[in-house]
């Protein structure tokens, strides 16, 4: 999962990233509106790269990232 922040700036972590857990419980708390089925759509089909706009603050489509 990239996490896209300010102007150029990201995050890359991985299921095998140290917190993932506690990083996916985060987002679920702090983000309840966001799709229920966010974490098979960004796993879905494995190893494949799958851009799924989760949240963005200024309402931005994915097209437009």
């Amino acid at each position: 999962m990239e996490i896209v922040y300010g102007t150029e700036q990201s995050l890359i972590v991985q299921e095998e990233t140290e917190g993932w857990e506690n990083l996916v419980e985060g987002i679920k708390n702090y983000l309840p509106n966001i799709s229920q089925t966010w974490e098979l759509d960004i796993a879905s089909p494995p190893f494949a790269t799958n851009l799924t706009l989760l949240y963005s603050q200024e309402n931005t489509a994915l097209e437009e990232l």
